[in-house]
């Protein structure tokens, strides 16, 4: 039983190197067949890292991006899913790092807008 599922993990393996490699060549319906081999493992990926479907989506939209200029640099066909990971996590951490400056700005507006508009009396003319 084990050894069936370790040459299944090897065939599955083999089998995404060999499109990674044709799509390295340029064959776009390998291209296409990688990324809905690959696609639902980076979408799931970037769902337990945001906790949001919909941020997920649009993160692994953008990561695909970057997987597809950055692909030529790949060295090991077989190490694409890392590679692919890899650049997910980071698109994640930078969309957590965009949201938490934002939280800090907006709460800094908020308390700069509280004091432009403190009802409090201010000193008058005949403190002087």
């Amino acid at each position: 039983m084990m050894a069936h599922k370790t040459d299944q993990i090897r065939k599955r393996q083999a089998f995404e190197a060999y499109l990674v490699a044709s799509a390295m060549a340029g064959d776009r319906s390998a291209l296409d067949r990688l990324a809905r081999l690959v696609g639902p493992g980076l979408l799931s990926h970037a769902r337990r890292l945001t906790g949001d479907a919909d941020l997920a989506r649009d993160v692994v939209q953008a990561a695909w991006v970057e997987i597809l200029r950055s692909l030529h640099s790949l060295r090991d066909e077989a190490a694409f899913r890392a590679f692919a990971l890899r650049i997910v996590t980071r698109r994640v951490s930078r969309v957590i790092r965009k949201r938490q400056q934002d939280r800090i700005l907006a709460a800094d507006w908020a308390a700069e807008q509280d004091i432009t508009t403190d009802p409090s009396p201010g000193p008058s003319a005949d403190d002087a």
